[in-house]
């Protein structure tokens, strides 16, 4: 019997402090209501006041939005290869160049004699006419080794692309499109494998269409075909132009440091067998710091400079907000007669903040919208990754995040000294 008194007043206990929570949590809920609701109100007394504060913090956001967008896909968001950070962009170093293309028996040998590059890859670049369809048209293109897409892990849209086993000497000659050339000159035509096409005077049939992501640092790619350095007629000559671009994918756990220094214990050992031979030694890169090149700082003073847009934004409003503050001193000073604590006063100025804040944000994210479509238009051809640029939930994110810390950067001062 003493058993159930003791657990029906547990029990009373209990159920009485989960409904004074309750009460006590709705209450609360019920008083940021009304703090939302006079927000409101106090906004559209001043309909002049709101509208300029939400279309400045729209502006300053929106921009902000849009460039970190372009920062997003150019420099932030992962390369479109298997395991990038890998991948490298290898070198030949020489006076007075520190960037030197390879020749074709330069690269036989690194990729034979290396022991830290899990498999190395190549490309020279060329011109030539497309003849055959409706009127010719040039054509930049890449003749690359078999393995390239193999090693970067890069897969077709359509088809396939180029294998190890279109490098071998008397295979048909084949061409891999990019997404923009398939577009632009077929039509996006879902069945262009298997067709014929005349390039440079000579057949080829078209094999696979790479993904729209697909990037390198040669920007204005078309059309990619083998370039079997084996059955090159350059193979044995070591006096021979010097064109390829080498790309390499290190062993687990070898780092680029070593794999450096591998490459030019080798050089080192082509000087001693080749003593005519010019002396070259090696550098090796991250394949992202050469895709990306040059751009890096730019992007990121840009965003740095729209980002100072905004902050001065802010300043501009939180000095609207003081002098606006300084005219409601009577309207405060009869609520705080009334009952209003000071947490509740701040509180109610922060909410009016935060709401435009918060409006000029969403308007912000239609700016942003619009402003990446005006920079599709007017970004360069030649911009790294430029294809990548699009609205994400990353960049809602943003301006979800920019508009809350801006509410708080000039809301908590006129909040604080009213």
């Amino acid at each position: 019997m003493a058993a159930n008194k003791r657990f029906y007043a547990s029990f009373s206990a209990k159920f009485y402090e989960s409904q004074h929570g309750s009460d006590e949590s709705n209450a609360h809920m019920s008083s940021l209501l009304q703090d939302v609701r006079y927000s409101f109100r106090t906004m559209a007394k001043s309909p002049v006041f709101t509208a300029v504060a939400i279309l400045t913090l729209a502006l300053g956001i929106g921009a902000n939005s849009a460039i970190f967008s372009v920062v997003n896909a150019v420099l932030l968001r992962p390369l479109p290869f298997a395991d990038s950070n890998r991948l490298l962009s290898i070198w030949g170093v020489r006076v007075n160049y520190d960037r030197y293309p390879f020749r074709i028996p330069d690269f036989i040998d690194y990729r034979a004699r290396n022991r830290t590059v899990e498999d190395l890859a190549a490309y020279g670049t060329f011109s030539a006419n497309l003849t055959g369809e409706a009127e010719p048209h040039r054509l930049q293109g890449l003749r690359a080794t078999g393995n390239l897409f193999q090693m970067l892990g890069v897969r077709a849209a359509i088809g396939r692309a180029l294998t190890a086993d279109d490098d071998i000497p008397g295979r048909p000659k084949v061409a891999v499109l990019t997404h923009g050339l398939w577009q632009r000159q077929f039509g996006s035509d879902g069945n262009i494998c298997g067709r014929k096409i005349t390039l440079g005077g000579e057949p080829y049939t078209i094999i696979g269409v790479l993904p729209s992501e697909f990037v390198l640092p040669t920007q204005l790619t078309e059309i990619i075909v083998p370039l079997s350095p084996d059955a090159d007629p350059q193979r044995n000559n070591r006096s021979s132009i010097s064109f390829l671009r080498v790309f390499g994918r290190l062993k687990p756990g070898v780092t680029g440091p070593q794999a450096k220094e591998d490459l030019n214990a080798i050089a080192r050992q082509l000087i001693q067998e080749y003593p005519n031979d010019e002396d070259m030694s090696i550098n090796v890169f991250p394949l992202r710091e050469e895709i990306v090149g040059n751009v890096q700082l730019m992007l990121v003073v840009i965003l740095a400079a729209v980002g100072m847009v905004l902050l001065i934004a802010c300043a501009n409003m939180a000095s609207f907000l003081l002098a606006k503050a300084s005219a409601r001193r009577k309207e405060l000073a009869i609520r705080a007669a009334l009952g209003g604590t000071r947490f509740r006063l701040v509180r109610q100025l922060l909410t009016e903040s935060m709401l435009l804040a918060l409006v000029g944000g969403a308007l912000g994210g239609v700016f942003a919208v619009w402003g990446i479509s005006g920079l599709a238009a007017l970004i360069p051809a030649n911009l790294p990754r430029a294809a990548e640029i699009h609205v994400d939930v990353r960049m809602f994110g943003l301006a979800l995040s920019i508009s809350v810390l801006s509410g708080l950067l000039f809301g908590l001062l006129p909040a604080l000294d009213a």
